[in-house]
């Protein structure tokens, strides 16, 4: 978002629904009026996607094969979990609303995006979203419902595309990741400034 304000393309003040449609936001509380800041700094008030049941269904089939939209309906009907601008509520939809927002303005999947501004110019060589698993790449597992392992591959495999999550890297990467934007290879300092900036949020 941050390469993009530096472009000239949008501004931290823009509203969300300045770029993407009442279809995809009409149904979503506090989306069409709010601001891209306070989607990035978890003051929009939108609802987490993220709820029970949606973990219930991600888990009950092998290949949910959710879209992004299809991800953002968990939201809908649902109150807002604060006033806009209001006090800090984390919540995963504002992620996916803001890839969704990059995919539109750039005419890109979000896969491409990273791969094109971010991933290939640091030299990620081994950064990827989790769509393209190399083959021989080690199986994470993790206890589900008290005692049998599940395949951790499986599971975020609903992730793929999205801007909340879904990425898989070393240690290395993340390691150059880190020096890259400490040094302003990635953002320019004033806008990594902005990014880290402490401020007072209502409690």
């Amino acid at each position: 978002i941050f390469l993009l304000v530096e472009e000239g393309r949008l501004s931290l003040s823009d509203k969300l629904g300045n770029y993407l449609s009442a279809e995809v936001l009409g149904e979503i509380a506090n989306a069409e009026e709010a601001e891209i800041q306070h989607c990035l700094s978890h003051t929009s008030g939108i609802p987490d996607y993220y709820t029970p049941q949606f973990e219930l269904d991600r888990i009950s089939t092998f290949d949910n094969d959710f879209s992004q939209e299809d991800i953002l309906t968990y939201t809908h009907g649902k109150k807002a979990e604060t006033t806009l601008g209001g006090t800090y509520s984390y919540s995963n939809s504002n992620y996916v609303l803001l890839g969704l927002l990059m995919e539109e303005l750039l005419q890109q999947p979000l896969v491409q995006i990273f791969e094109e501004r971010l991933f290939t110019p640091l030299g990620l060589n081994d950064t990827r979203f989790i769509s393209a698993v190399p083959a021989d790449m080690v199986s994470g597992y993790f206890p589900y419902n008290g005692q049998a392992l599940y395949e951790a591959e499986r599971l975020y495999g609903d992730e793929v595309g999205t801007a909340d999550g879904g990425i898989i890297s070393t240690a290395y990467d993340m390691g150059r990741f880190m020096t890259g934007l400490a040094e302003g290879e990635i953002v320019k300092q004033e806008s990594l400034q902005k990014m880290t900036a402490w401020f007072d949020i209502p409690t």
